[in-house]
């Protein structure tokens, strides 16, 4: 759990998500409509993880961007956990409709690599080439009927995956 207790001690605990049992987002349709999506996230013994959740007041977050340009996107939810001797960035993006999520996953990846590599230089125990990074999208549309068999699911070249649960199945994300 080094990097997990590393991090505690560098990110501010007002980003840390209590309730790590599952990953919700209330928003605003593009029709106008308010909708929530959540998504359990099903976790093993012996997979410790922690949860973040930048996407809130971007000002906060990018005081130094001017808005507009997608500067200031986020994508919802951080998870990093330790599996196997192994260290692993999962960022989450919940979407409604088939909008494209990379952006804000990208975004998420930017600012761990920046986060990390910023303990790193102040002496932190935290190694950033030994991270390994997953962009993961959960749309509404996909979902799928629940199925707690052990599928693994497929990411493609750059890391992505187009995730076809109703939940997060942690220890089969971890690959």
């Amino acid at each position: 759990m080094a990097i997990i207790s590393e991090l505690e001690t560098v990110i501010n605990s007002a980003y840390l998500v209590p309730d790590t049992t599952c990953v919700r987002e209330e928003n605003i349709d593009g029709r106008g409509e308010r909708f929530i999506m959540e998504r359990q996230i099903i976790s093993k013994p012996g997979v410790p993880f922690v949860l973040y959740r930048f996407d809130g007041d971007p000002e906060k977050l990018f005081p130094y961007f001017q808005g507009g340009h997608n500067l200031r996107r986020m994508c919802d939810y951080v998870l990093i956990a330790e599996w196997q001797n192994k260290y692993w960035c999962l960022l989450i993006e919940l979407k409604k409709g088939r909008e494209d999520a990379r952006p804000q996953l990208e975004a998420g990846e930017a600012l761990m690599r920046f986060i990390l590599s910023t303990a790193e230089r102040v002496g932190k125990q935290i190694q950033t080439n030994e991270v390994m990074f997953r962009k993961i999208r959960v749309a509404e549309n996909t979902k799928c009927k629940r199925s707690l068999k052990a599928t693994i699911p497929k990411y493609d070249e750059t890391h992505f995956l187009n995730l076809l649960h109703d939940y997060l199945p942690l220890k089969q994300l971890l690959h």
